[in-house]
């Protein structure tokens, strides 16, 4: 397990590192607008997306002001409402590549045809349950297609794209899949989801391919607070946990992600096959998190802390200045 108690957690973050500027360098925070002694967070609603209550839950939370990001499914049932309700209110979101559907029924599909994925997929056409069988099966060049075509789709929608991520970390957890994710958030221009260099050595992955990709210009927050549903079967320590590394988290920007959702007959449908395999509710874990954002609890942290929220937008805005001052020193 990557940690076992909450005071371990603060083994997750780094000291937050400059990026060439000009011709100097910055940090992130820096190239954001604020001081380099700021702490800045972005509060992100993962899976929104997977169903009416889901979304719901999200709406709500984004109204509030305290949900500052999206990730967003582009092909599960809540798809096509949770796009509208964005469309609304203008806000933008990020895509949440996802390449393995832990429910029992089978919610998420593939974007692209069967036909043109079947490494991807189960003998039911489905695509797997967990990520070590879809890392003994798929094939390469159905990851890049499928997670473009994710892309694409969203796109399409006439939504703003401000960052890419991946459901379980599926594209985060293997080197070559680490390249493929990192290559399409360069050709695309956008943001992405990474952990620390703290939290990639204790993850066992190569820091150096972070390292790499700030130096070459990709945009990601400086650290991650990830926190593995299956940490804890106790609300109270979940709790303790998200609050421990909000307290302990450094300077810089740093993102947090929830899973909130309303507890609604289309959410009760969900059968997680986690749940049944694991000593822990993954449903419940979705509702907690609703609370924890809802009941004021993170709002109090953050003026306890003078912690900031920002959003993802801000970091493509922060990208899109990146690629400007290293274009205009290339020419």
């Amino acid at each position: 397990m990557l940690f076992q108690t909450v005071s371990e957690i603060s083994k997750i973050f780094s000291k937050p590192e400059e990026r060439p500027y000009g011709n100097g360098s910055r940090t992130l925070a820096e190239i954001c607008g604020y001081s380099s002694d700021d702490k800045l967070l972005i509060v992100n609603a993962d899976d929104y997306g997977l169903c009416s209550s889901t979304n719901r839950a999200v709406i709500e939370l984004i109204d509030a002001g305290i949900v500052s990001s999206v990730s967003m499914f582009a092909s599960a049932d809540g798809t096509d409402e949770g796009l509208e309700v964005l469309r609304q209110r203008g806000f933008s979101t990020g895509v949440h590549l996802a390449l393995t559907s832990e429910w029992e029924n089978h919610i998420l599909a593939p974007v692209l045809p069967a036909e043109k994925v079947p490494s991807l997929l189960n003998s039911s056409g489905q695509f797997y349950s967990e990520i070590e069988q879809l890392y003994l099966s798929a094939h390469n060049d159905e990851i890049e297609g499928e997670c473009r075509a994710q892309i694409e789709s969203l796109r399409e929608s006439g939504l703003k794209i401000d960052h890419l991520d991946t459901h379980m970390g599926a594209m985060q957890l293997r080197p070559d899949f680490i390249d493929i994710y990192l290559n399409l958030a360069a050709e695309y221009d956008l943001p992405v989801r990474m952990g620390s260099e703290n939290l990639a050595g204790l993850m066992g992955l190569p820091a150096e391919q972070l390292r790499k990709a700030r130096l070459d210009g990709l945009t990601f927050p400086d650290n991650l607070v990830y926190i593995p549903m299956s940490f804890t079967s106790e609300k109270e320590v979940r709790f303790q946990a998200y609050e421990y590394a909000l307290r302990n988290m450094p300077a810089g920007i740093t993102e947090i992600y929830f899973h909130p959702s309303h507890n609604g007959n289309d959410f009760r449908a969900l059968q997680h096959e986690y749940s049944k395999r694991k000593d822990i509710s993954y449903e419940a874990i979705r509702l907690w998190d609703y609370e924890f954002l809802s009941e004021g609890r993170l709002s109090r942290i953050l003026k306890d802390e003078d912690i900031i929220i920002i959003s993802y937008n801000q970091l493509w805005n922060a990208y899109k200045a990146l690629l400007e001052v290293r274009d205009y020193i290339d020419n």
